[in-house]
């Protein structure tokens, strides 16, 4: 395990150095007992990305990349609205829309 993990020098059109720097930007890199793993979670406005690249010592490797437009929690609200009628907790709303607990809770204050 002596080699590092091999990078892609942009993902999109933004560079890793960029996305790195970004406010809202955190990475990790992990050693596992098969290889090593990269993982990089950037949620910016009006998007969220996630990557992930795993390297094994027999040389496999796994790449995961995500982007996703960000959905306001206002435009869930008839769905949120709707699921807790039918007597769905704030979590199981969450888990159903894709969103998290607290935002739920948010959306039905506002």
């Amino acid at each position: 395990m002596d080699n590092p993990i091999n990078l892609p020098e942009k993902i999109g059109n933004t560079s890793i150095a960029d996305l790195l720097n970004k406010p809202g930007t955190k990475a990790t890199v992990n050693i596992t007992e098969n290889g090593r793993k990269f993982q990089i979670e950037s949620k910016q406005q009006g998007y969220s990305f996630y990557g992930e690249i795993e390297e094994f010592d027999d040389g496999t490797r796994r790449e995961v990349k995500t982007l996703s437009p960000k959905s306001t929690v206002q435009s869930k609200k008839p769905a949120i609205s709707e699921l807790r009628a039918k007597g769905y907790t704030q979590k199981q709303v969450a888990k159903e829309l894709g969103i998290s607990q607290p935002s739920v809770s948010r959306a039905e204050k506002e």
